[in-house]
């Protein structure tokens, strides 16, 4: 009796010795293996977000330049002024020396007049001479070479001449209803003709522009956003988008022209009212205005139209045959059941910060790695830390 109980010790003993035996084996086999977290395909939508830095400004710059040369007599608006096409901003006047030599011109022009008359007078006598046989042709030719000379010479000194009289050329005017954003001159100072003398920015299309990626195509005319900085928080409407050589260009229509201009192009306009609303260069929101060059947050944010199949970005694998993802698989290993991976190829679609859209090779139940503590191959045993949200016992 007291032998069967010696034997019946001795078999718990070394069942409990292997128990231990088989633990400790598998928690050292485990401890080298790959620990990876999974998660499951989910069908939504994107949600899409750019955020970028705006300058607020004038989307139609245009600049300002004297039709003629001459000193500035007057300076007729100010800085940030608004004013209609064909206004008056600055007038030019000649010093006495140019009013001399345009009066020299005009006398020049008077000689020549009075000698073209008697070369007129001189060739038609030589050519009744010349027809009657009287003079050879080489004479009849040398004094009809003399007149259109004169016409040359009468030609170059109108070209040369500038009228001291003509108000309009020495008068710079606003070339459309717009708003003087810089003045470059100052009373006394002297332009030459064709010198920039001030810029211009035409109200209706003040508003804020920034840069987007070239491979952003979500954001669209008619989308909302948010612009803000220290001063500010207001909710923009994108006018236009417009692709340039490495980037996008987005213009967004400040809320208070909205209300004066209208998103409808159809609609009246009164430009009266907007011009004077863009006093001071500044489109006024509230009792806040914004200026030219001021800096905006930006922030687009959309989603997607449609729901769809959705991976987290982390999960994505790339080589040589393109995309593919970890899924986890079960089966029978030395010490019981094991997890493995298995490449699972698939075709991508479009993402955002957090997610990818899979368009083919997935389904929602699939367990896929998401995180992983080291390099993995295909067939790889790993440890899967939330197991239980996958497979039960």
């Amino acid at each position: 009796m007291k032998q069967r109980m010696n034997i019946k010790n001795v078999g718990a003993f070394l069942i409990a010795l292997l128990l231990v035996f088989t633990f400790l084996s598998k928690t050292i086999y485990q401890y080298s293996l790959p620990t990876v977290s999974a998660d499951s395909p989910v069908k939504g939508r994107l949600h899409k977000v750019e955020n970028v830095k705006g300058i607020a400004g004038w989307s139609t710059k245009g600049e300002l330049y004297a039709g003629s040369a001459g000193f500035v007599e007057q300076i007729l608006v100010e800085k940030g002024q608004s004013v209609v096409k064909d206004q008056p901003l600055l007038r030019l006047s000649f010093s006495d020396t140019e009013v001399t030599a345009a009066r020299e011109k005009e006398y020049e022009i008077q000689q020549v007049d009075s000698e073209l008359a008697e070369a007129e007078e001189a060739c038609e006598k030589l050519k009744t001479l010349y027809e009657a046989g009287a003079i050879s042709k080489s004479e009849y030719e040398k004094e009809d070479r003399s007149r259109k000379d004169l016409y040359s010479k009468r030609e170059k000194l109108l070209r040369d001449l500038t009228d001291v009289k003509n108000e309009a050329a020495l008068t710079v005017l606003a070339p459309e209803d717009c708003v003087v954003t810089d003045l470059l001159v100052q009373k006394g100072q002297r332009v030459n003709q064709g010198e920039k003398v001030g810029n211009y920015g035409t109200p209706l299309t003040f508003g804020i522009e920034c840069a987007i990626p070239l491979e952003n195509d979500f954001i669209e005319k008619g989308d909302s956003c948010k612009v803000g900085n220290a001063s500010l928080e207001f909710m923009g409407t994108v006018l236009d988008v417009s692709s340039e050589a490495d980037k996008k260009k987005v213009r967004i229509q400040i809320p208070e022209m909205q209300q004066k201009s209208g998103v409808d192009d159809s609609s009246e306009v009164d430009t009266g009212l907007v011009l004077e609303e863009a006093l001071n260069k500044g489109a006024h929101l509230g009792s806040e205005a914004i200026k030219d060059g001021d800096s905006f947050d930006v922030v687009f944010e959309k989603e997607s139209p449609e729901a769809r199949i959705l991976v987290p970005n982390g999960a994505l694998n790339r080589d040589s045959s393109g995309y593919f993802l970890y899924q986890i698989k079960q089966r029978k290993g030395l010490l019981g059941k094991e997890f493995y991976v298995s490449k699972l190829r698939v075709y991508i679609g479009d993402n955002d910060t957090d997610d990818t859209v899979v368009t083919e090779g997935i389904t929602f139940f699939e367990p896929i790695v998401v995180q992983c503590d080291k390099e993995l191959k295909e067939g790889d045993t790993v440890v899967l830390e939330n197991e239980g949200d996958f497979f039960k016992d």
